[in-house]
This record gives structure tokens, sequence and C-alpha cells, in this order.
């Protein structure tokens, strides 16, 4: 699976790899459309990836965000790369936690083979 299929079957809005090596965000969007941007230019546009390190650094993986229904994860599946995953769902909590845990696993799992 690539990271176009991948997002597809998750329903990914935007895909964001901020790479920690050129210190920018290469964003891939899809035509899902979120509700509301607010969360992506909180995060990404008004952001550079050196500042989005130093905001997960400590953190527990994936970092989760929530805007009404938009959500947005943060994962970092190597030292050069942050992956921001927003998208939308109506999961509570503990469901949405789950998701995003698998979601978390999926990318790491793209990273280590390669693939995206």
């Amino acid at each position: 699976m690539d990271i176009v299929e991948f997002m597809a079957k998750n329903e990914i809005s935007l895909y964001v790899d901020a790479d920690l090596k050129t210190n920018e965000f290469n964003i891939i969007k899809t035509s899902t459309q979120l509700t509301s941007y607010s969360l992506f230019v909180q995060l990404i546009l008004h952001n550079t990836p050196d500042i989005l390190l130093h905001t997960i650094t400590g953190q527990i993986m994936p970092r989760m965000w929530r805007q009404g229904n938009v959500r947005c994860i943060i994962s970092q599946p190597n030292h050069n790369h942050i992956i921001a995953l927003f998208y939308e769902n109506t999961l509570d909590a503990k469901e949405n936690y789950l998701h995003a845990l698998e979601l978390n696993n999926t990318i790491t799992n793209l990273f280590s083979n390669h693939t995206v």
C-alpha cells in the first residue's frame, strides 16, 4: 500500500510530511473536504517542522488534536519525519484513540517498508 491508497482507505483529507532534514512541509490533499481547516492552519501553516518537533518532543505518540469533528494525529515514524493526518469522524474518545493507534502503526509500517 502506498500513501495515496492509505489516505483513500482511511478517508484522510490531508497528509503532511514534515521533513526535518529540509525543514519543509510536504502536503498531499485529497478530494475529501474538512468542515474546517483552522486546526491545519494552527498546527501546520503557522509553524515550521522544527517548531512542530519542539511541540511534540517528550509527548506520547501518536499526539492527537480535535476541533469539532476534525481530527489530527501526529506521528513520528523516524528521526527525519513527522507525519500529520487530518480527517473527520464522530467516534467517541476511546474509539478515536484506538483508530489513531491503528493509523500510527500503519504510517510507521509504511515508512519502515519505504513505500511512502
